[in-house]
């Protein structure tokens, strides 16, 4: 879950391990999914288990995330993020945010999270000097290698400490360095723990 509401709500913080904080790799991973897509936008689909009895209702849950929601669109003077799904029962909960950009996302989450062109990271001055290994199996590549590949979509990314979430990228991941992610498939990569990720896709 969003740091923001971890920080302000710890009733649903115990019973609702929105972004796999108290639980470990793929467990932790899959309860939040991040999925870039191809207009830049951002949808954060976050399951875990909730208890009722302890934290208030699903309308209880729904007013929260939405007046925090509303803190963030007006601090930022538009709706940067939208609340597509509250659902709460049977001891389990969902929550969906679609965020504008991912500049949205990683700031209302305290993240480090860029997402955009490898000539745009490199222009705004990220560190890519890295080994990227190929996800495929294949020889790794340098960064004078990948910045001959300036079109190609790259994500830039840091968790805080024990927090996990499986980054969906719009298309196939073809590179990937550091030590946070744990395994790619296809569009999928797997992060954990809080050392800076890069991911390179079609």
């Amino acid at each position: 879950m969003v740091r923001r509401i971890k920080e302000t709500a710890a009733f649903v913080l115990l019973a609702f391990c929105l972004a796999g904080c108290g639980a470990r790799g793929e467990d932790a991973a899959e309860s939040s999914v991040v999925e870039v897509k191809k207009d830049g936008s951002v949808l954060n689909t976050i399951k875990g288990s909730f208890s009722e009895e302890d934290h208030g209702d699903e309308d209880a849950l729904k007013d929260f995330i939405l007046h925090t929601a509303a803190e963030y669109n007006e601090s930022a003077g538009e709706d940067r993020i939208s609340v597509k799904k509250v659902k709460a029962a049977n001891d389990r909960a969902e929550l969906v945010l679609e965020y504008q950009t991912a500049d949205d996302f990683g700031a209302f989450n305290e993240y480090s999270f860029f997402c955009g062109t490898v000539e745009e990271a490199y222009e705004a001055g990220y560190d890519l000097d890295q080994t990227y290994e190929d996800a495929g199996g294949g020889e790794s590549i340098t960064r004078d290698e990948l910045l001959t590949m300036g079109s190609r979509r790259i994500v830039i990314g840091k968790l805080i400490k024990d927090e996990a979430l499986t980054v969906k990228a719009s298309g196939k991941i073809l590179y990937c360095a550091g030590d946070s992610v744990r395994e790619v498939s296809g569009d999928r990569a797997q992060i954990e723990g809080d050392q800076t990720f890069w991911l390179i896709y079609k």
